[in-house]
């Protein structure tokens, strides 16, 4: 269900990041900085969990953390780390211990 609601919204994504090129996200007409998108989303996650009761802190860079994960149970730690932009393949090891198997 979440899938159909978000293919429904093509035509806005369109708008927004496409025709308009960020003029009316957030009032500016650049890109939010970086930092500033993290911090709003983990704003939001807080409230979230808060919201519906989750005991879980979920913040951003626990997405990041799952799809790494996923990433190293398919794919050799190499390709991982080029896939996600490390340039040091010891940035990606970190994550290995997430990815470990229930074996």
């Amino acid at each position: 269900m979440g899938i159909k609601a978000l293919k429904n919204l093509k035509t806005e994504f369109t708008v927004v990041f496409q025709k308009y090129k960020y003029e009316f996200l957030f009032g500016k007409k650049k890109p939010i900085h970086k930092k500033t998108l993290t911090q709003v989303m983990n704003k939001d996650l807080k409230r979230t969990c808060k919201v519906c009761k989750l005991t879980s802190n979920i913040k951003s860079h626990s997405f990041r953390v799952n799809v790494i994960s996923n990433l190293l149970k398919i794919t050799t730690v190499q390709n991982t780390a080029d896939i996600i932009g490390h340039e040091d393949i010891r940035s990606t090891m970190v994550y290995r211990r997430y990815a470990l198997s229930k074996e």
